[in-house]
């Protein structure tokens, strides 16, 4: 791909495409369109095949409960065919020339021990990626619906941080969500696009706020060179010592005991070597919560405050190389 010419991009989390055609039309006026959550199965999933200027991609929405859920699309108007690098629930990712585009829709939040496990999980498939392209000098663009703020310090966060390989760019949007509750209520900065080069950026991410009244909003850009926020990753610090005088110790060991139990310890992982891929992701998870179950129970104890300011063990220790 000729990283000197400009391809406009946009990116939105759709939710469902019900009554969203003139929207859907709108949005591939733009080069690159990633479309996250368009819930379409397999049986009606080629309905986004709507373009004769763009090459398409496309991951059906799974059933969750009986009823569909996420779904991936891109759209790429190029002279040259891309080819298709990774297909799951998570991540759609395509190449085309030296520089890869990455599409993600990432598990949301239920706060659950579960819920987190399922993050964990994305975003090793994620870090899988993230490292082949690395080993091939292949530059790449991610961006997506990510649910975590990736400005806050949170477990979620943290993980997907750890995805990354050093050197990345986040790039600077500006307004500071992007996601609407509840028709004008409270917002949330869960979209993002996060380049491994800051010469793919020409400009800082424009929020479509009027485009949408409660969800996502569309969050556009303008990929060719340099504009972009490079995020210097501090070495992870562990969690200072905790004054253990005058706590509840009984309540501490109650609460981590009840999280625990929760936990469903992988015994088949005792009989398998930890050399393979899955094998790891399934070991690094399930240390993940762990640490998640011991964070949560001191947080029964010590000031909500002064836990944030330091961060529990840090999970990129946890990762088996």
């Amino acid at each position: 791909m000729n990283a000197q010419t400009p391809f406009s991009f946009v990116s939105l989390n759709i939710n469902g495409t019900k009554d969203k055609d003139l929207l859907i039309s709108e949005l591939l006026e733009n080069d690159i369109v990633f479309l996250q959550e368009h819930l379409l199965s397999k049986v009606n999933v080629d309905s986004l095949k709507r373009s004769r200027t763009h090459y398409t991609f496309l991951r059906a929405a799974q059933k969750t409960r009986g009823r569909p859920s996420g779904g991936l699309a891109i759209y790429f108007r190029h002279k040259t065919q891309p080819i298709l690098l990774q297909s799951d629930a998570n991540i759609l990712a395509i190449k085309c020339g030296d520089t890869a585009f990455i599409n993600i829709y990432f598990p949301c939040n239920k706060k659950t021990v579960q819920s987190l496990s399922s993050f964990s999980q994305a975003c090793n498939r994620l870090r899988t990626l993230l490292s082949d392209l690395s080993k091939q000098n292949t530059k790449w663009v991610l961006a997506g619906d990510m649910n975590t703020d990736l400005l806050s310090n949170s477990d979620r966060s943290e993980i997907f941080l750890d995805s990354l390989p050093g050197g990345f760019h986040l790039a600077d949007k500006d307004l500071l969500f992007t996601y609407i509750h509840n028709r004008g209520g409270l917002t949330s900065n869960l979209d993002h696009v996060i380049v491994s080069d800051s010469t793919l950026l020409s400009s800082i991410v424009h929020v479509e706020d009027s485009k949408i009244d409660d969800d996502h909003l569309p969050i556009t850009c303008q990929l060719s060179c340099s504009m972009a926020t490079s995020v210097q990753r501090n070495s992870p610090k562990w969690f200072s010592k905790l004054n253990w005088e005058n706590t509840n110790v009984p309540l501490y060991v109650l609460t981590l005991s009840q999280l625990l139990s929760s936990i469903k310890v992988p015994f088949h992982l005792l009989q398998t070597s930890v050399c393979t891929t899955s094998t790891r992701i399934d070991i690094n998870s399930y240390f993940q919560q762990i640490v998640f179950c011991l964070k949560s129970a001191a947080k029964k104890l010590f000031p909500l405050s002064a836990y944030e300011r330091v961060l529990a063990i840090p999970f990129g220790k946890l990762i088996l190389k």
